[in-house]
């Protein structure tokens, strides 16, 4: 907001000088609009670029969790780091008052770190109500909670703006299909895998899962891997662990 306000000012600033010394006022329109453009594109690229370090620096912060496995299994001291991380996201609000839908990213990006690494989906749900519509991980977290809490209709209502926001993100069609055959609304599953299809004919996951509740199956999601499991529908996979071998003298 705070950035689009500047610019104008700039504008004015520049309109009223030329608007002075042309031959006619309207002719101190154009130099003016060069400058309010000019002045918001380098105001907003500045404040993305602050953002774009904040969210770099914040995930950092959760490294410790894949690394060290005396943390990431202790849950205070993984509870620790998660809120480290949400709390310098948090400090991203001060910037969000410059730019428009800035707000809505820090939202989603607290939202996401709640549901999908701390499992907290009470605490996640009103961050994932505010986030960005097009950030479609956020959305597609906040559609499932909805199915959880027993709320299909607002479930597909969320889905549904979400597909038709990001028509090319396969795993939102597939989790808007499971999500559907997972109350029991198979004939409707199947009729978004059919819509993308369209967006995505050459998309294999969509046209086996699409095959498969055709014929009464159950859909397959594991191959996106933790891309899946990040909304713990399914648990993932216990790691196999060989059998020792012993050499023989």
């Amino acid at each position: 907001m705070l950035n689009l306000i500047v610019s104008l000012i700039a504008g004015i600033l520049l309109y009223v000088p030329f608007s002075m010394y042309l031959p006619k006022i309207w002719q101190a329109i154009p130099p003016a609009l060069i400058g309010l453009v000019g002045v918001y594109f380098y105001l907003s690229r500045r404040t993305w670029k602050q953002t774009e370090a904040l969210f770099r620096d914040s995930m950092q912060l959760l490294e410790p969790l894949q690394q060290r496995p005396d943390i990431a299994n202790n849950p205070d001291r993984r509870n620790a780091v998660i809120e480290q991380c949400i709390e310098k996201l948090k400090g991203g609000y001060a910037l969000a008052r410059w730019q428009f839908f800035l707000s809505s990213q820090i939202d989603a990006q607290i939202g996401i770190i709640l549901y999908s690494v701390k499992q907290d989906f009470k605490d996640a749900l009103p961050y994932l109500e505010k986030s960005f519509k097009r950030n479609w991980l956020a959305q597609a977290m906040l559609a499932v909670s909805y199915m959880k809490k027993h709320k299909p209709e607002r479930m597909e209502e969320i889905f549904e703006i979400a597909v038709r926001l990001n028509k090319k993100q396969d795993l939102l069609w597939n989790l808007y299909a499971y999500c559907l055959h997972k109350i029991k609304k198979t004939d409707r599953a199947i009729e978004v895998l059919g819509r993308a299809q369209k967006a995505l004919p050459s998309n294999n996951v969509i046209v086996d899962n699409l095959v498969a509740l055709q014929n009464n199956k159950k859909m397959k999601m594991k191959n996106y891997g933790e891309q899946w499991y990040q909304f713990h529908l399914e648990k993932p996979p216990t790691p196999k662990i060989a059998n020792p071998r012993f050499s023989r003298r």
